[in-house]
């Protein structure tokens, strides 16, 4: 049976020897025979795999804005606060809210797609690492501040890398544990340690 990815790739490699105006129609004509997977796709979903071609590039489109927006959302979160121990407690009661949000919980993408990875292309990869790359300087700029640098336990990349690190783990703890509780007390044991008395 084909499949759009099938169908776009032999449309690729027609194009590359013949000019694919003249056998464009042909080809996108047989996308629509009766076996064809993508036969029987209701508008929505034709209309989205027309746009983003497979389901990679749907992926790396959702997760870009996904990914925009939980960068907005920590800067924001981190911003607010008066101090840099609250800067981080608050962006760890917005993390672990958002992760226990619904019934099922959601968790959180990122790391989800991480610890499923297998298989995935390295565009998908370049993604995660350019995301979590970005987190990490959202952290870190927020504890490279006056009120923040001299005080910190650790330089303030090190210090966002662990943060990074402990909010990847808190994602799996809550899949195991369901205990917004234990997630909380554990992000606040990394607070007091990063900023001791």
């Amino acid at each position: 049976m084909g499949s759009y990815g099938e169908d776009y790739a032999v449309g690729l490699a027609i194009s590359r020897d013949y000019q694919i105006g003249r056998i464009y129609e042909a080809i996108y004509l047989c996308r629509r025979w009766e076996g064809n997977t993508d036969a029987n796709l209701d508008i929505d979903k034709l209309n989205i795999y027309n746009a983003y071609k497979d389901k990679e590039s749907l992926f790396l489109a959702a997760y870009e804005r996904y990914g925009q927006r939980g960068l907005e959302e920590a800067r924001e979160v981190l911003d607010k606060a008066s101090s840099p121990e609250r800067a981080l407690r608050n962006f760890f009661e917005y993390t672990i809210r958002s992760m226990t949000t619904g019934s099922p919980t959601r968790g959180c993408l990122t790391t989800k797609t991480v610890t499923e990875e297998t298989g995935r292309g390295e565009l998908v990869h370049a993604a995660l690492k350019s995301f979590l790359d970005d987190f990490e300087r959202v952290v870190k700029d927020r504890l490279s501040r006056e009120d923040a640098a001299s005080r910190l336990a650790l330089a303030p990349a090190d210090a966002a890398r662990l943060v990074a690190t402990l909010t990847r783990g808190i994602v799996v703890m809550e899949r195991v544990y369901q205990d917004p509780a234990r997630l909380r007390k554990t992000a606040d044991s990394l607070v007091r340690a990063l900023f001791p008395k």
